[in-house]
């Protein structure tokens, strides 16, 4: 059984409360940690970094390592479910051609150089390849995952038909005509619309995502009729967007027919966006490179977060630096942000967090869980759950001496039709229970222990389940830091089904 430390008061609550004044807002990094031969610092702790947010000291409220904790020294009990004995995902990928910004060297698009790239590959696990249209639509090339060794057919290698698929994907996307306006302007606002959209449906898979941009580039400004155009409004709100999903950009520029690297314009806005998402810039087409360099920085990297108050989000760039105390290690962050207030409500924040807990088959893990399971000694078909949260990383806010968090914890549950059943991603996920809050509230010792003992929570109540359920998802969400985990159980009795191997599709809505 899992060491308890306090038991936490639990409470319904069908809706958020109503906030009096603007909560403090939870600054996230991606953090690279490197020693002076270049290999990954994997233990860092809180004590080991200093962070300065425009010159001034600030507490680290979070650093959790990229890489999955371990699995658990002994299996679980009967009844007894763990996050960490569930596939977990150390990184996704999508590598982007993009054909909107011509001229691209498509030749170097399917370069045998990347084949190799993947083949010999660690991680990440997943890869998705997407072309960006000349409309200004995303085409899916393939999506694989870097366990496969055959091609559909049990014939030639996987790399061969990746090859194949490229190539295809190619000749099929420059035949198409163009439907959007190619001027510059639309067409780089067609640009930012869909790397938006690309971020948007990254963030619902759980973890650090890698965006690897192959393109010829946009402008950061320009002149139109004689007036300029600064284009730098956009790429900090894109960058903004890519950080709060924990997207890295890696951007690849590729060289003009019969000329070297791309305009000096352009080449800038690549630069910035790498730096403003803590990715790196290539110069030249270095698909390959960028692949395994983003794996290397993923191992070696961490998340960063401290609290900044709601008058210090001011829409002005903020500079950062963190720094290691400890002798030998380099740290590699991004140079700054934008501080865009979130003004998303509490209500359109978890509906998002719903939907994105609804529709993956994998479980999230910024938040973790394990629980108990027990039928129910009053009520036949009922279960009782107790919950435990590993506080060891949970970024709780700072209140003079007190540390304080507010989480909500549903459950979900699914048919044989569910997310994790072989036949497919089918989501019809309902509502077991109304969303209960729970008040974390502590002390400065209460909290030490929490972070090494984690946190308990009872459910008030025993939870009916109908014979039709196969699986219960619990989610367990963080307002104040605004993140999520998710555990999810079959239900007593229910064979559980595989998994399936793959993510959604990154795909275009409907």
């Amino acid at each position: 059984m899992l060491a308890m430390a306090a038991s936490l008061l639990l409470a319904q609550a069908p809706a958020p409360p109503v906030q009096t004044a603007p909560p403090p807002q939870l600054v996230s990094l991606n953090v690279i940690a490197v020693d002076s031969h270049g290999d990954p610092v994997t233990d860092l702790k809180d004590t080991d970094l200093k962070v300065e947010d425009e010159g001034k000291p600030q507490q680290i409220a979070l650093l959790r390592p990229n890489a999955a904790k371990p699995a658990l020294s002994s299996p679980p009990q009967p009844g007894e479910y763990s996050g960490r004995t569930a596939p977990t995902v150390r990184q996704t990928t999508v590598i982007l051609f993009d054909l909107l910004n011509e001229p691209i060297n498509t030749s170097a698009v399917s370069d045998q150089e990347l084949v190799a790239a993947l083949e010999h590959a660690e991680s990440p696990e997943h890869i998705f390849l997407e072309i960006l249209t000349r409309a200004g639509d995303l085409y899916p090339v393939r999506d694989l995952t870097l366990s496969e060794t055959v091609n559909a057919d049990g014939g030639a290698p996987w790399t061969r038909q990746i090859h194949a698929d490229l190539d295809k994907a190619m000749r099929d996307v420059l035949r198409r005509r163009s439907g959007v306006n190619l001027e510059v302007v639309p067409r780089i606002n067609s640009t930012y619309q869909a790397l938006a959209n690309v971020a948007t449906r990254m963030s619902a898979i759980p973890g650090r995502k890698t965006l690897i941009w192959v393109t010829q580039g946009v402008p950061i400004e320009m002149r139109a009729a004689s007036q300029p155009i600064d284009f730098s409004p956009l790429l900090n709100k894109l960058a903004a967007t890519m950080n709060q999903a924990r997207i890295s950009a890696y951007t690849v520029q590729q060289s003009m027919r019969g000329a070297g690297a791309g305009d000096d314009q352009s080449s800038l806005t690549l630069q910035r966006l790498a730096e403003l998402t803590g990715g790196r810039s290539y110069a030249s087409d270095r698909i390959a490179q960028a692949l395994k360099e983003s794996a290397t920085d993923a191992r070696a990297g961490y998340r960063l977060g401290y609290y900044l108050p709601a008058e210090y989000w001011d829409g002005k760039f903020h500079k950062i630096r963190v720094s290691a105390s400890r002798p030998g290690v380099r740290i590699q962050t991004i140079s700054g942000y934008y501080a865009i207030p979130d003004k998303t409500t509490l209500v359109d924040k978890e509906r998002a967090v719903l939907e994105a807990a609804a529709r993956t088959p994998f479980d999230a893990s910024a938040v973790s869980i394990s629980a108990v399971v027990t039928p129910s000694t009053k009520n036949a078909g009922a279960f009782n759950y107790q919950i435990h949260i590993d506080a060891a990383d949970m970024p709780l806010l700072q209140r003079g001496e007190r540390f304080t968090a507010q989480l909500v914890l549903t459950f979900l549950e699914f048919d044989n039709e569910g997310p994790l059943h072989p036949s497919g991603l089918v989501i019809r996920p309902k509502l077991m229970t109304d969303p209960l809050t729970v008040n974390v509230d502590l002390s400065q010792d209460q909290a030490a222990n929490a972070r090494i003992n984690g946190l308990r929570v009872s459910v008030p109540k025993d939870i009916a389940i109908d014979s039709s359920i196969h699986t219960v998802r619990l989610l367990v969400y963080n307002r104040t830091a605004d993140e999520y985990g998710t555990l999810t159980m079959p239900v007593a009795g229910a064979p559980l089904a595989e998994p399936l191997d793959q993510f959604p599709p990154i795909r275009p809505a409907p």
